[in-house]
């Protein structure tokens, strides 16, 4: 079911060609995709207010118009790499080629706490509310970052409710869905749960495919359809790490001197595949040593740099490679709390990316633990 493969392109609703500015949707996270097209479906049929009373609905239009309230807020939840951030960040896109004039703030929930504290700090709490609570979008991501922080959750709770009343749209991403998210305030928990909340999972097979068919486009990297099939079946990942195995496969051959052919790539999921759940143990030691360490160093508190990036690289493999859960890599890496290792996973990630001796580690220890 290769068609059943699709992609919603926030700044067209849907489309069939793809780039990487398009969310692929499967149907796993067909709810997703159906939510944004009729997001944007209703959209552009509300016109643009000229009163300033809000940016979907000001009060005025006819009974049977279109509308976007009883939506808002839009919680997307779901574990890190099924392309939350991915889909907010094409609606803003969308949403300012559509409305260049209008107001849209996008924080992630780090930020906005941050700005709270120093708003508090500064006495000018007035001046920073109405930078966000005027907004015509909104969207707040990764809300897990406030769980300790009640004073910005209350923040957050009167901030909705005024900008439900002005009609602003809200979008917030979350790692957790709203009733898991128990350490909120009660009334906030209960607000977002008001709303639509949409559930993204790490995408199946045909979804994979595809996905695997546009990084190689984008790294200029030629697979047969067979290889992305092997690929897709072989690897059920995000994407990021998706785009980290695409990595991995492209230096491998670079160094080998080898093309990227289909026995290329089965040779490597081999190998892959063989060092797939490798102890713990022998990841961090495989670590240390690569990156000139003492295990004892991995699982301690110093945040030296160079102690950091391997500590960071033994998780992200420990992740990847084994069937440990975030708590299980972490208590063995130094008692360290799985929102520590969640960020530590996530920095590689990046990394992978965009920093070539990053790169070069993950894909030497990858091939140090496939051989033993």
């Amino acid at each position: 079911m290769a068609d059943d493969a699709r992609g919603v392109a926030p700044s067209t609703a849907a489309s069939g060609t793809l780039g990487l500015g398009s969310f692929v949707a499967g149907p796993e996270n067909r709810l997703a995709a159906a939510t944004l097209e009729r997001f944007f479906e209703i959209f552009r049929q509300v016109p643009k207010p000229t009163n300033g009373e809000g940016a979907l609905t000001n009060g005025n239009e006819p009974a049977d118009a279109p509308s976007l309230a009883h939506l808002s807020p839009v919680v997307f939840h779901g574990v890190p790499g099924t392309g939350k951030s991915h889909l907010v960040h094409g609606l803003v896109t969308a949403w300012k080629q559509e409305r260049p004039d209008d107001n849209v703030v996008l924080l992630t929930a780090a930020e906005f706490a941050q700005q709270y504290a120093e708003s508090v700090e500064k006495w000018a709490v007035g001046q920073w509310r109405g930078r966000f609570r005027t907004a015509d979008l909104f969207v707040l991501e990764d809300l897990l970052h406030l769980s300790a922080k009640p004073a910005a959750q209350g923040e957050l709770l009167h901030a909705l409710d005024e900008l439900a009343d002005h009609g602003g749209f809200v979008f917030l991403t979350s790692r957790l869905s709203p009733h898991e998210l128990t350490s909120f305030l009660p009334a906030l928990q209960s607000r977002l749960q008001a709303g639509l909340c949409v559930p993204l999972v790490v995408p199946e097979m045909e979804a994979r495919r595809k996905i695997l068919g546009l990084l190689c486009a984008t790294r200029q990297l030629t697979l047969s359809d067979a290889s992305l099939r092997l690929l897709a079946r072989s690897l059920p990942m995000s994407v990021p790490e998706l785009s980290g195995v695409l990595a991995s496969i492209a230096l491998a051959a670079q160094s080998a001197g080898h093309a990227v052919d289909d026995k290329f790539v089965q040779t490597y999921l081999a190998r892959h595949c063989a060092a797939r759940h490798p102890p713990l143990r022998t990841i961090a030691a495989h670590t240390a040593r690569h990156f000139g360490l003492r295990v004892a160093e991995l699982r301690s508190g110093s945040r030296r740099r160079g102690v950091v990036l391997a500590r960071d690289v033994a998780m992200y493999l420990s992740r990847q490679l084994t069937g440990k859960s975030l708590k299980q890599i972490g208590e063995h890496f130094g008692g360290r709390d799985h929102t520590t290792v969640l960020h530590g996973c996530r920095k590689t990630e990046a990394l992978l990316n965009t920093d070539q001796a990053t790169l070069e580690a993950v894909t030497t220890l990858r091939q140090s633990l496939a051989s033993g």
